[in-house]
């Protein structure tokens, strides 16, 4: 189990992982070589630092004698600046927010990375920036990115000159890691056009047996004039559908019945979507006094399979060794097909089954 970390390592060390907290850092071995740190909020330790075993603390395994002695473990290690920490996942971004906004001179642009992943015991640092070879007065906008708070996951801008720009985010955690560039393209129309996004990030993983549920947010242009007359209407539609793996299009076989498509809101029902593929479906909005008042967006679900559930009936159990055995594994299933897949003797018509037998002891 954890003990004080202070045990094994020195105290500079033990006062870099403590940091600015008050609770004693805790430590356990993963192997018999293997020391993990459990880090906390409030830690001081970086890529760079160095960290020390307490002298004469450790000793082999079989050694019988007591240190100090030669073979009692001490030394020191630097944190490699570029591999900190071999177990610990990068960053990933998950950036949502519209493709469009209205002409409005008072238009704020709301992207949203809150969902990102990553941070270990600390928040992300989000750093926003535009594309300066693909962006409108992009120092001017630099600039005032430049301002924001590390730990600002929700960007609000306004007053945006020009009518294109590609918004850049990437996440970095304490120690040093960091996620890929995810870019979003933005473009300023040129009307007083609604602001329409699809909840979370523009790639979503989707499962063949369970329903999914996207849901498009739309607010009303700034400048749209109040009242009755701020009725918006929807419809989705499936753009194609492709091969995740070859990014081939299918054709006829891919395509996707949406059934009630003129609400924000769409539900895909369970088993409409096949794995393998990708399928991108697209949000139109518009004003429904002004047509021309429109925006779209669009997402795409990436659908993976869930692995096939094996059943044996009756599980482990004791046995005679005079007796048969009848081991039966019928009532195994592909989750990702419906079970009206089912064959005449109720077992599922997908699968084919391969029996081994191996010895598990003596």
């Amino acid at each position: 189990g954890s003990q004080p970390c202070a045990i094994v390592l020195d105290d500079e060390t033990v006062a870099r992982v403590r940091g600015s907290g008050t609770l004693e850092p805790l430590c356990y071995w993963s192997s018999d070589t293997q020391l993990i740190i459990n880090l906390n909020i409030d830690t001081e330790i970086l890529p760079g630092d160095t960290v020390r075993l307490r002298p004469n603390a450790i000793k082999p395994k079989l050694f019988t004698g007591t240190c100090p002695d030669p073979l009692c473990a001490q030394g020191e290690a630097v944190i490699d600046p570029d591999n900190p920490c071999e177990q610990c996942l990068q960053p990933q971004v998950a950036l949502s927010g519209p493709n469009q906004i209205s002409a409005c001179p008072l238009e704020t642009l709301r992207l949203d990375a809150s969902a990102s992943v990553g941070g270990g015991v600390k928040p992300l640092e989000v750093i926003w920036r535009v594309d300066p070879a693909r962006s409108d007065f992009a120092d001017d906008i630099n600039a005032r990115l430049r301002l924001l708070d590390a730990d600002t996951p929700i960007l609000e801008v306004g007053n945006l000159l020009g009518t294109s720009y590609v918004f850049l985010v990437q996440a970095k955690n304490f120690l040093g890691l960091t996620s890929e560039v995810v870019e979003l393209a933005v473009t300023r129309s040129g009307g007083a056009d609604p602001t329409l996004a699809i909840d979370g990030t523009f790639s979503a993983v989707a499962r063949p047996a369970q329903a999914t549920q996207l849901l498009g947010i739309a607010t009303l242009a700034e400048c749209w004039p109040p009242g009755d007359r701020a009725k918006i209407n929807f419809a989705w539609s499936h753009q194609g559908t492709w091969d995740t793996e070859t990014g081939e299009e299918v054709e006829g076989a891919g395509a996707l019945a949406l059934g009630v498509a003129d609400k924000s809101t769409l539900l895909v029902p369970a088993f409409s979507l096949v794995s393998g593929r990708t399928y991108r479906l697209r949000l139109d909005a518009e004003m429904a006094v002004d047509p021309t008042a429109k925006t779209f967006a669009e997402a795409e679900l990436v659908v993976i399979a869930q692995a096939l559930q094996v059943v044996i009936a009756g599980g482990d159990r004791t046995i005679s060794v005079t007796s048969d055995v009848v081991v039966d594994a019928s009532a195994s299933y592909d989750p990702n097909t419906p079970a009206t897949a089912l064959g005449p003797d109720l077992i599922d018509a997908n699968l084919t089954f391969q029996w081994t037998v191996n010895r598990a002891a003596n």
